[in-house]
Formats: structure tokens, C-alpha cells, sequence
């Protein structure tokens, strides 16, 4: 009755085009899926407190090793800073101390306190990055004759500094007019008396003044260039093997009277000009040869004091 459709014939209200409108907004699985991977997800309340919650543990953190560090900076700081105080004491240390030394030099007390004096007269010497060592090692030296060298040592731990002394070995002892023997530093300043018992024991030249010389402890009495001429006379006899009896210091002129060992005469050295030392002692050398060659004797002294010219009488 009906008429039977073939397979061929498509109805075209039930298959839509391809290219159609409707075919494009089709609604798949797949669509579906990768649109909601490509649409961006709205932060609900619950997910922002869990972000908010996860950053506030670091800054936490952040802000806690900070004063850490903070603390530690300012521990080493402070210790910095009190290393560098210096204490308002000092320790005194002695160095090349002998039984001579002994005689002349004060108590050890005497020169921690100086030097503690020193120390509270500026607040700059309360600081390891402001004393000036070199100033009191100078002002130490002036108030103790005695003393040779002295070295303030700064220490890099700790707070105490550390004063090292050496005392001065004495060069000569003063004969003055009374018989009063004095100890003389090769400064020429007096140390200190010495009684006569003890001029054996230090084995250093002996100066007998006639020339009323005012020896004061802590005194210049004599030139530096004067002790050290008798030294030097000393010394140049001593490796010629000529003894010397005594030297004396007269009352005319500036000059230097050395009495020989078995001799009836003496030699006059000048003392005003120290630049002619070997060269008046040398003198007088040639001239012993001279006169021991001649079997010629003075009775009287042997005058070097003029360069070029010896006289003897």
C-alpha cells in the first residue's frame, strides 16, 4: 500500500549539513572536556585561605631568622667593642735583670703605677684603636732614668696591656769630692749611689771628679759623648793590654787624665771633641812605641790632646 523508502534516499530534515550552523555547535564529550581544562577556575573563599594560610608559615620564617641574625650581629658587635676597651691597670715585665740592675732599679710596684697614671691622664688611652704607645714608652723613659727601653704592648685578646722594661747596665761610676760613688748610665745621667764595696763586683770604669760635679739621681752629670770617650779609652787600653791606675776628671779644662799601671806619668786626653777619640788614642799608642824603642820615660804625663803634635814631660 505504502511505498517502501530506499536506504539511498536520506531524509534531509534528520541528517544535517556539514558546513551548517548546527552541525559546528554540536555538544561532544571531548568539547566538553577540553573546555573546561582551557576555562580558567574561580578561587572560591575556602581556596584563598588556603594560599593565605600557606604563605604566612614562610614570612614567619623570614622574619624570624632575620632577628636571628640581627642578634647575632649585635652579640659579636658588643663583643667587638669590649675587646677594644682597655683595662685602667697594666703588668709590668722585666727583661735583662741582673744583681747590678738590682742595686739602682725601684720596686716593680713603682713603675706599674707610673704607667697607670699615664693611662687615666687621656681617654684615648682606654682604647686598643686610640693609645699612643710610642707617648708613654717617651714619658716612662724621662721619669725613670734607670730604664734603657720600654715597650707597651698592645695585646690583640684581652685587655691588660703588657709593659716591658730593660734597665740600663751602668757605663762608669762618679768618684765626686766627698768619696760618694755614684752609678752613671751611658747617658750621662746619674742612677743612683753605690756603696764602695760594690765597685769590685760591677767591674766598669772608675772617674774620680775634681771638677765639684752636682750628681742627682735622675741627673745629667755628664755628656753622653764623655762617657762614651771613657769607654772608649777603656777599652782600646784594656786590648793593648795597658792597665790604667785611675781617670780623672781635673779641675782646669775639659779633659780626661788616665794614670797608667807602674807608670810615673800620666796621659791628657781632650774632651771637648769627640769626632778625635781614636785618633788622640792612637796617638798616644805611636808615641809609646816611640818612647819604650828610645828607652825614654816621662816623669810627668803625655800631653795628646793637640792633633798632629804629642808632648811629654
Amino acid at each position: 500500500m505504502f511505498k517502501k523508502k530506499t536506504p539511498t534516499e536520506l531524509d534531509s530534515n534528520r541528517q544535517p549539513q556539514r558546513n551548517s550552523p548546527e552541525r559546528q555547535n554540536i555538544y561532544t564529550y571531548y568539547k566538553s572536556r577540553s573546555y573546561r581544562e582551557n576555562k580558567p577556575v574561580r578561587q572560591t573563599f575556602d581556596t584563598l585561605g588556603v594560599a593565605q594560610r600557606d604563605i604566612r608559615p614562610k614570612q614567619q620564617f623570614v622574619i624570624q631568622r632575620k632577628f636571628k641574625v640581627s642578634i647575632i650581629v649585635i652579640l659579636l658587635l658588643g663583643l667587638l667593642i669590649y675587646d677594644l676597651i682597655l683595662s685602667s691597670t697594666v703588668s709590668i715585665s722585666t727583661i735583662n735583670l741582673t744583681r747590678i740592675s738590682g742595686i739602682y732599679m725601684h720596686p716593680t710596684i713603682s713603675y706599674q703605677q707610673a704607667a697607670d697614671n699615664l693611662l687615666s691622664k687621656s681617654i684615648a688611652n682606654r682604647t686598643k684603636a686610640t693609645i699612643n704607645t710610642t707617648k708613654i714608652d717617651n714619658e716612662l723613659l724621662q721619669e725613670f732614668p734607670e730604664l734603657s727601653t720600654v715597650s707597651v704592648q698592645v695585646p690583640l685578646i684581652g685587655s691588660k696591656l703588657k709593659v716591658v722594661i730593660s734597665p740600663v747596665y751602668p757605663a762608669i761610676i762618679l768618684n765626686d769630692q766627698t768619696n760618694q760613688h755614684y752609678l752613671i748610665g751611658p747617658n750621662g745621667i746619674t742612677l743612683r749611689p753605690v756603696t764602695a764595696n760594690f765597685i769590685p763586683d760591677l767591674a766598669i770604669p772608675v772617674v774620680n771628679d775634681q771638677t765639684a760635679l752636682l750628681a742627682q739621681v735622675g741627673k745629667q752629670v755628664l755628656a753622653p759623648s764623655d762617657v762614651n770617650f771613657i769607654l772608649t779609652v777603656a777599652a782600646q787600653f784594656k786590648t793593648h793590654k795597658i792597665g790604667i791606675q785611675s781617670m780623672v776628671l781635673p779641675v782646669a779644662s775639659r779633659e780626661l787624665d788616665v794614670y797608667i799601671t807602674g807608670q810615673p806619668y800620666f796621659v791628657k786626653f781632650n774632651l771637648a771633641d769627640p769626632s778625635t777619640t781614636n785618633v788622640q788614642i792612637g796617638t798616644y799608642f805611636a808615641t809609646l812605641n816611640y818612647l819604650i824603642s828610645n828607652h825614654i820615660t816621662p816623669t810627668q804625663y803625655v800631653d795628646a790632646r793637640i792633633l798632629g803634635r804629642v808632648f811629654y814631660k
